[in-house]
């Protein structure tokens, strides 16, 4: 018994040693769980089991500590605290980092705050880089102040970190002033602050292919990265959810290096994030050796030549003096040229030898189907003149008569050295000197050439007027004005215009001086110059039998030269009144080379001279079908017609018998061989210094410069039109009207998308351009209306076509396009309540008048190129109609088929309506209440323009354009002013 309670009792002690034991040894524990599931947050709780401690979340969550949240975007909710404790929470709403490791701060722990912080992390040899520019990484804690949409507020915050390879961003130019730091890789985050004291993840964006460029001058820094892809958390809205992941291509992040202001635009993203404008606090760990990025060269030592700075001023200066020599010696010349007078002048015999002239066939008949079905197979070059010779001596009163078509206009053109269609053969001799030795200036200076259609004048004008214009035109600048004005004085004395002098000479559609007086006045206006030579071509057609008589006596007197009447006159003329009386001859005054004492050598054309006027008549030259019939003096034509067998009645007009015997009897009256025609092959030469064929074409010089011409026509421009004020007044009064209904019809437009306030905007900014566009249309007349005085006196050698352009031009753009589209800039510029700023009123002005100018240039080059005004206004319409359509407003440009894509590039409406708009939009905002939205947003302008094709970084290049356009259509004008309307005779 005693044994079996010893037994007991040891194996209790036994017992109870073992308990002790283990209760004194550690036991193994289980292991806990991670963040305790953030359980605090009610994300989960801990669970142990025979395996482990593992996390139960809740429903909402989801991970091994119940810290992400269980959606499909949760990827793009988590942020990397870099150490940091990540508390993504879901009750607090505080996805935010906390507990950030020793030396780092910011919302993602990922900002160094000194120097311990980077070696801490690994970087050696670095240091804590708190300055803007990226050498490599950079992050940027960012609080948004401005440009922001959709619910965004100040306050909110955003991250942005970049990274480049560590290669390449050692490699940088150092005598770059632009340096570029390419291949990085990035990301931003945008956190929402619409809440008080929480900052939940908004959106996250990750961004590649990054490059950096640095403005060194304006000390900015730019990162674009062409690739960029965004997701958004659960506190986007449904809209911003349905925009954010379209983001894909160009991010960009721009910082002014001083200030460290940043904007970050993202293209897709325009509407959520254009322009946003942020202060950032950035950091990041740099290598103590990087290179300065901005590096400014030391100054050019003189082995390296001159700079630029040096060189180009240099330049400029000597061209400019170069220039300046060669105008004072051109000066000099033009001088010397004119002092000497003209020697020839007094008195000058005209000399033809077998002249033909042949004039091609009209092209219709080179089309060979054409020309043989009307049976035209080798027909033969019509020929309008079949060798003539003629004498013309000084004294003389020369007259070619002739029925219609004979030749006379030819033969006078040809005289006049006008003929500049065909080919024309034979002998042109000037006192005894082939015609083309001699200067064209000298030429036209000796002779003057007056035409059927010559008077057509500028009614507006006095007769006195008139020919001062012409008389500081077409005589030297080195005769004085006191002298001009004595030539003046003479030659309305020689034509008996005193009486007319101060009278306007008038229009179809103003009374002025009579036909007789007009025919006088343009006499004179090729007297003015004093000329040896004067043609005219039927002086008498259309005068009744005084003013042609008392006409014929002038020219008389004029060939005379001593202004008596000589005999001849006294036995050839039966009457004499006391009109006649008043006719004062030239007296002989010697003006600075004048010469207009001596004798003249007239020779014109006549169609059927009365008996009176015949008598008064010198030498005669009869044609018929272009060859010659007689040829003499006036006194012999009957002898000569005796000997032909025609007799002449007592008391008959020999001019009369002449004609009717021409047509009744031409074979008899023609010379022999008068069929010959000489051919491209074929040399008929009479004189040693004949030449063919015969070259009547020559360059023009003139008396005056071009400074002198433009000066004196933009004078007498201005003059005719404040005299007919009828289109100015109109014109101004059209405008005012229209800027009044306009400025009224889109008064004071609210700056807001909903009530249409940008939608009228849109309207009114296309409307003005092509309202002024049609405005101009006017225009057209500006080279129709008076082309015929244009030829005229250019064919005279009175001006160049440069001075009469400009003249023009400078008219049409200062006071009818210019002045008034300012004004009606002005008016509706307030009315409608345009964007407010000086910048944007001289834009818009400046726009406005651009597209004015380029519409009224585009009508002159239509009205130089057009013979006629219905052709103008056509092809102006047409024209007009295409630019209007593809103006960009009726249709989206990137919308049209591909063949009609280069149109808009063309039309100066389609430049200043994208013009405009960017002017007014690009920049501003405008309010937004989107249909099921309860939020007002502010659209930025920008993005609306963007999102209708209007690219606002191509302002400053439409409006180059539209200066390109201008210059294009004024060069076009005037080369077909200067080639394509000239004088075909």
């Amino acid at each position: 018994m005693e044994a079996i309670m010893k037994m007991i009792f040891s194996s209790f002690f036994s017992l109870l040693f073992f308990v002790f034991l283990s209760l004194s040894l550690p036991s193994p524990s289980l292991a806990a769980c991670p963040q305790d599931c953030i359980s605090f947050e009610g994300h989960g709780s801990c669970f142990t089991n025979s395996s482990g401690s593992v996390c139960e979340c809740s429903s909402l969550w989801q991970g091994s500590d119940c810290g992400t949240y269980r959606t499909s975007w949760y990827d793009w909710d988590y942020v990397d605290c870099h150490g940091g404790e990540y508390l993504p929470g879901f009750v607090s709403v505080n996805r935010t980092c906390q507990n950030c490791p020793v030396g780092y701060g910011g919302l993602d722990c990922n900002i160094c705050e000194n120097d311990n912080a980077c070696l801490a992390r690994g970087y050696t040899n670095s240091y804590c880089d708190k300055g803007a520019i990226i050498y490599q990484y950079k992050q940027y804690n960012c609080s948004v102040n401005g440009g922001l949409a959709f619910g965004l507020r100040n306050g909110s915050r955003l991250v942005a970190e970049f990274n480049f390879p560590p290669d390449i961003a050692a490699l940088k130019d150092p005598n770059s002033t632009a340096p570029v730091l390419p291949g990085g890789s990035g990301s931003f985050a945008l956190y929402h602050s619409n809440l008080p004291d929480n900052t939940p993840l908004l959106l996250n964006c990750s961004i590649n292919d990054c490059r950096r460029t640095i403005d060194c001058e304006n000390n900015v820094q730019n990162i674009e990265c062409s690739r960029t892809r965004c997701r958004c958390t659960d506190w986007c809205t449904t809209l911003v959810k349905a925009i954010v992941p379209q983001a894909a291509t160009t991010s960009k992040f721009t910082c002014d290096l001083d200030t460290q202001a940043c904007f970050i635009t993202q293209s897709e993203l325009l509407i959520v994030l254009n322009n946003l404008e942020v202060t950032c606090y950035s950091s990041g760990c740099t290598k103590q050796n990087s290179i300065p990025v901005c590096y400014i060269p030391p100054p050019a030592s003189l082995e390296d030549g001159p700079s630029a700075k040096v060189v180009v001023p240099s330049v400029l200066a000597a061209v400019l003096f170069l220039g300046l020599i060669i105008l004072i010696a051109c000066h000099v010349m033009m001088m010397l040229r004119f002092k000497g007078g003209n020697s020839k002048k007094d008195g000058v015999t005209i000399e033809l030898q077998h002249v033909s002239c042949i004039l091609p066939p009209s092209r219709f008949y080179h089309r060979g189907v054409i020309a043989s079905l009307f049976g035209h197979v080798g027909r033969p070059d019509p020929v309008i003149l079949r060798d003539i010779s003629l004498t013309c001596t000084p004294g003389t009163l020369t007259a070619i008569l002739g029925a219609s078509g004979a030749g006379k206009t030819t033969l006078l053109d040809i005289l006049s050295r006008r003929k500049n269609t065909g080919q024309v053969y034979g002998s042109y001799l000037v006192n005894g000197d082939n015609v083309n030795e001699i200067g064209s200036h000298n030429y036209k200076q000796m002779m003057a050439y007056v035409g059927q259609e010559d008077d057509a004048l500028i009614g507006s004008l006095t007769v006195q007027e008139h020919l001062q214009f012409i008389a500081q035109l077409r005589l030297p600048s080195s005769m004085s004005s006191k002298d001009k004005k004595r030539r003046i004085d003479t030659v309305l004395d020689a034509l008996g215009l005193n009486h007319v002098r101060s009278s306007r000479i008038g229009s179809p559609l103003s009374r002025g001086i009579s036909g007789g007086e007009r025919r006088r006045v343009s006499i004179a206006s090729a007297l003015v110059t004093q000329p040896s030579v004067l043609v005219l071509d039927e002086p008498t057609s259309g005068l009744d039998a005084y003013a042609a008589h008392q006409l014929m006596r002038i020219l008389k007197n004029l060939a005379n030269g001593d202004g008596g009447e000589g005999d001849h006159e006294a036995s050839h003329s039966p009457t004499t009144d006391d009109g006649d009386r008043e006719l004062i001859e030239i007296r002989s005054r010697s003006t600075n080379g004048g010469g207009g004492g001596g004798k003249r050598t007239i020779i014109m054309s006549l169609h059927q001279p009365r008996s009176n006027i015949f008598n008064l008549i010198d030498n005669l030259c009869v044609l018929s079908h272009g060859k010659q019939v007689y040829t003499g003096a006036a006194s012999d034509l009957i002898p000569f017609m005796e000997g032909k067998g025609v007799e002449c009645p007592p008391h008959y007009n020999p001019a009369d018998l002449i004609i009717d015997a021409v047509a009744e009897k031409g074979n008899v009256l023609e010379p022999p061989n008068s069929n010959d025609v000489p051919t491209s092959s074929s040399k008929i030469s009479s004189s040693s210094t004949s030449s063919f064929p015969l070259n009547l074409f020559s360059s023009t010089s003139y008396a005056s410069s071009f400074l002198t011409q433009f000066y004196i026509l933009s004078i007498r421009n201005a003059l005719h039109n404040l005299r007919s004020p009828a289109l100015l007044h109109v014109h101004y009064l059209v405008v005012i009207v229209l800027a009044v209904v306009v400025g009224y019809v889109f008064h004071n437009l609210p700056a807001d998308l909903n009530s249409g306030g940008v939608q009228n905007r849109f309207g009114v900014l296309f409307f003005i351009p092509v309202m002024l566009a049609f405005l101009s249309n006017p225009v057209l007349e500006i080279f129709l209306k008076d082309r015929v005085i244009y030829v005229r006196e250019r064919a005279m050698g009175t001006y160049r076509p440069s001075a009469y352009f400009a003249s023009l031009v400078l008219w049409d753009m200062i006071v009818l396009r210019i002045v008034p589209t300012i004004v009606l800039g002005l008016i509706t510029y307030h009315l409608i309540g345009l964007r407010i700023g000086s910048t944007y009123l001289f834009y818009y002005l400046a726009l406005i008048t651009l597209s004015t100018m380029c519409a009224s240039s585009m009508f002159m080059s239509m009205s130089a190129i057009s013979p006629s005004f219905g052709v103008a206004s056509l092809l102006s319409t047409l024209l007009l109609f295409l630019f209007l359509l593809f103006g960009g407003f009726l249709v989206n440009v990137a919308t049209l088929p591909e063949i009609f894509r280069w149109i808009p590039n063309t039309s100066f409406i389609y430049h200043a309506y994208h013009s405009l708009l960017v002017n007014e939009f690009n920049g501003s905002k405008f309010n937004f209440n989107p249909q099921g939205f309860d939020t007002n947003l502010a659209l930025d302008g920008t993005v609306y323009l963007s999102q209708l094709g209007v690219d606002v970084t191509m302002f400053d290049l439409h409006f180059y354009v539209l200066l390109g356009m201008i210059a294009y259509y004024l060069i076009f004008a005037y080369v077909a002013l200067r080639f394509v309307v000239v004088e075909r005779r």
